[in-house]
């Protein structure tokens, strides 16, 4: 997945010089896909993202940590659209 690999870019335990070499990259590739594609957002006060998968998930990940903080399957969250 292209959004994954452009998060773990952004892993702390990359080499520093390496994170910041690419962080402008990385910005601007991840506003890109934001702006292209409507099963993919971002919050800027979490720094979360959050991407809608063909197979049904959603995956959020943490940006400042560079990993998945959940993974929901679209059902569950049709159960709770329509109880709300």
């Amino acid at each position: 997945m292209t959004v994954e690999a452009v998060i773990k870019i952004l892993d702390p335990s990359v080499a520093s010089s390496v994170r910041e070499s690419l962080m402008a990259s990385v910005t601007t590739t991840l506003r890109d896909l934001v702006d292209a594609y409507t099963t993919i957002d971002f919050n800027d006060v979490t720094q979360r993202m959050a991407v809608g998968t063909a197979d049904g998930y959603i995956i959020v990940y943490d940006l400042r940590t560079a990993t998945r903080v959940h993974v929901l399957e679209v059902r569950e969250l049709t159960w709770l659209w329509r109880w709300s």
